[in-house]
């Protein structure tokens, strides 16, 4: 385990999709999303096979611009995409200027009671710019 949870390659999780997506695709019928971590921008992604993306890796891949370009692509192509390990407003703003429709982090599952109601807050706050270069 590394300080952020299990450490995990973008070609295992890859490897993971093409095990079980035929099960959870046809005999489970249920939408598929695919984890982005360190890595995807060098792999083919599964487009057509994937409802969603969820935005992985550690925090320096998730903050920098490959990460970024992988989220304004599986927007364009209509997806969704959610972004995790999202703890402050902060880094929900980040998540939000490069287009995550949806984020979680462990503050609002582990203290629901105090940190849902600053969850909501962060969320409703006006959208941060974000120039592009």
């Amino acid at each position: 385990m590394g300080p952020e949870g299990p450490i995990v390659s973008a070609e295992g999780t890859l490897e993971l999709f093409e095990r079980w997506h035929p099960v959870l695709s046809s005999q489970w019928r249920l939408p598929l999303a695919l984890v982005l971590q360190n890595g995807q921008e060098r792999l083919p992604v599964p487009w057509r096979r994937i409802a969603a993306v969820f935005v992985g890796g550690d925090t320096r891949w998730k903050l920098g611009p490959e990460a970024a370009e992988l989220v304004a692509e599986a927007r364009r192509r209509g997806k969704h995409v959610h972004g995790g390990r999202v703890n402050s407003a902060r880094r929900m703003a980040y998540m939000a200027s490069i287009g995550c429709h949806s984020v979680d982090g462990t503050g609002a599952s582990r203290w629901r009671d105090r940190r849902l109601p600053q969850y909501l807050d962060w969320a409703a706050r006006p959208p941060q710019l974000r120039l592009i270069t």
